[in-house]
């Protein structure tokens, strides 16, 4: 179920502060909180490069701090998938 691998993180997103046997934990939590803040839209939209995007970088806020503040975690979404709808709660 998770929305990015590890060869996505390292080269398109461009990022390698998780190490790489941490990785599939971080994805997966990460994905799971994707999915949270779009309502399950995500998952019809996982092989996007804005959700993958918004997935990595979840996943490094959450490495880098454990109890990960939630503010940053949904402006950090925000910036991904705002543009996509995915995150509309509206009507």
């Amino acid at each position: 179920m998770p929305y990015a691998a590890i060869d996505f993180y390292l080269t398109e997103y461009g990022s390698d502060k998780i190490p790489s046997s941490l990785f599939d934990k971080y994805i997966l939590k990460a994905s799971y909180k994707v999915k949270e803040l779009t309502l399950g839209k995500s998952d019809l939209f996982k092989d996007s490069n804005e959700v993958k995007n918004a997935t990595c970088a979840i996943a490094d806020i959450m490495y880098q701090e454990e109890d990960s503040n939630e503010e940053l975690v949904i402006e950090t979404a925000s910036r991904y998938l705002l543009a996509t709808g995915l995150m509309y709660r509206g009507i």
